[in-house]
């Protein structure tokens, strides 16, 4: 079925596969992928700039230091609201009662 005049929206150019569609179209995807290959290259840039330091095992953040059984008291998160607190709290009130039950 061949497009009419009719069947085009008011203000838009026939799609009908002009000579000017397709450099268009391989300008875009030329365009795209090099975009995505200066994201890869800066990743990689960092990937080899973090295994040649040589500090980079003994980097420690806070985030991935080891859970330890005190970290409740100390975490932003339950101790800046007093439900946060109180909840703690009583985990550490059954904690011990069940410590305390499993010595008897």
């Amino acid at each position: 079925m061949r497009a009419r005049c009719i069947d085009h929206r008011v203000g838009e150019r026939s799609e009908a596969g002009t000579f000017l569609d397709w450099p268009r179209f391989v300008w875009e995807i030329l365009y795209k992928h090099v975009i995505l290959a200066g994201v890869i290259a800066g990743l990689f840039v960092s990937k080899i700039s973090i295994a040649c330091d040589p500090h980079a095992r003994a980097y420690m953040d806070r985030a991935l230091a080891p859970v330890g059984d005190d970290n409740d008291a100390t975490l932003d998160l339950l101790t800046k609201t007093a439900g946060a607190s109180a909840a703690i709290a009583h985990i550490r009130k059954v904690a011990e009662l069940t410590r305390a039950s499993r010595l008897n």
